[in-house]
């Protein structure tokens, strides 16, 4: 039984762009890792020269090492784009805007009352519910829509703990390789 040789598994295949906009392909020449453009899969290769693995993918590692044993860095990164004030911002308005339907909910009440006991004719009614039925929808809407944007903040702000607790764990794995001297020269 003959042992298999180990796949030739390129750490940025397929996340690599080529200038013309095709992925890049991790391949090996002579024992030599390098990424190419994948147009000539498509017919006429772009041109593009072929870029070296090594330095890449080292200058890759050790940026992605950083962030994981430096969590706080990607926090920053993180919160820099997204302001924490944000999620407030967006309650105290969905706040306001369900204040405001709860007003027009209670004034179109009166209006369906008032013509029940016969204060306003049908036509009154009309003139006066009809804006008023407009203005609901549209703050109904207005309301889901911040509705959904609170609870995506939530949910981003739950992936983005989930992904630094799973950031620490990758680090003890890391530090566990270093200790046992799993990493060879070439890294990953």
């Amino acid at each position: 039984m003959r042992a298999s040789r180990p796949r030739n598994v390129r750490l940025l295949k397929g996340l690599l762009r080529c200038p013309c906009g095709e992925r890049m392909n991790g391949e090996s020449s002579h024992g030599k890792p390098f990424y190419r453009c994948g147009s000539g899969k498509h017919g006429t290769h772009c041109g593009a020269p072929y870029f070296p693995a090594g330095n890449l993918e080292a200058a890759v590692q050790e940026k992605i090492e950083g962030l994981l044993r430096n969590p706080e860095t990607l926090r920053e990164a993180i919160e820099a784009n997204a302001s924490s004030d944000e999620q407030a911002q967006l309650r105290a308005e969905a706040s306001q805007v369900k204040a405001e339907l709860a007003k027009v909910k209670r004034q179109r009440e009166t209006v369906y009352s008032d013509r029940l006991e016969g204060v306003i004719d049908r036509a009154m009614f009309t003139r006066t519910d009809k804006p008023l039925q407009e203005k609901e929808e549209r703050l109904t809407a207005e309301l889901a829509r911040l509705q959904s944007q609170v609870t995506q903040e939530s949910a981003d702000q739950a992936r983005i703990s989930g992904a630094l607790k799973h950031m620490s764990l990758l680090v003890r794995g890391l530090d566990r390789l270093d200790r046992e001297g799993g990493r060879g020269s070439s890294g990953w």
